[in-house]
């Protein structure tokens, strides 16, 4: 995995929008890349700031473009006449103009005092809008495997994994393409061929099954 793709993945799973001091702290989460420099900090600065699929909201703020293009937000993006609502009340510049009850949860207390107070929609493609899916999904949140939004909150190899368990007991059918588009991201199929070369798979896999039937 490269370091750009390492950034974008720990976006995804901090909800698709982070500070700075925030992938700091979970860079390293991600085991598959290596990062070679006694300066890791100064990488993650250049990628966030020169990846076209990085967007900055705000000075430190930073979210994925897939993530951007969930958000209903009128004119959310370098607006000096929006208000932003940082929900420590530290901050002075967010109004959203959102569709929905749905909030970006964070995990992390502390670090949640400092996150922009914005809503999202979750958008679930044809395949997987149908009550059994639902259900599944629903089963995944409350395990912690995904977010409110249906986002993964476990490594790639995990989620396509869940994705695998999910299409088998659903018959869904295309088996990937329907969670790709869900989860704003490429090539499950690899990253499920992964998993199977990996000692924790089969507990994983049991688990999972167990849980969801």
């Amino acid at each position: 995995m490269t370091q750009t793709q390492a950034v974008k993945e720990i976006l995804e799973k901090l909800g698709g929008v982070a500070t700075l001091k925030e992938i700091y702290k979970h860079i390293h989460e991600i085991e598959d890349c290596q990062w070679g420099t006694k300066t890791p900090n100064a990488t993650i600065r250049r990628i966030v700031q020169q990846t076209p699929d990085i967007i900055r909201m705000k000075p430190g703020y930073y979210m994925t473009k897939e993530y951007q293009n969930r958000l209903v937000v009128d004119q959310l993006i370098e607006q000096p006449h929006i208000h932003i609502n940082i929900i420590n009340g530290s901050g002075n510049n967010v109004i959203a103009h959102v569709d929905n009850n749905y909030t970006t949860p964070y995990q992390d207390k502390p670090l949640a005092q400092k996150r922009a107070n914005i809503q999202v929609t979750p958008t679930i493609p044809d395949e997987l809008n149908n009550p059994e899916v639902m259900r599944l999904l629903d089963i995944a949140r409350n395990e912690g495997w995904l977010n409110e939004q249906y986002q993964p909150l476990v490594s790639r190899t995990k989620a396509a994994i869940l994705a695998n368990q999910i299409g088998q007991i659903c018959s869904v059918e295309p088996r990937w393409r329907p969670f790709e588009k869900l989860w704003h991201r490429e090539h499950l199929c690899k990253d499920y061929d992964k998993a199977q070369g990996q000692k924790s798979t089969g507990d994983i896999e049991l688990e999972m099954k167990q849980k969801l039937e």
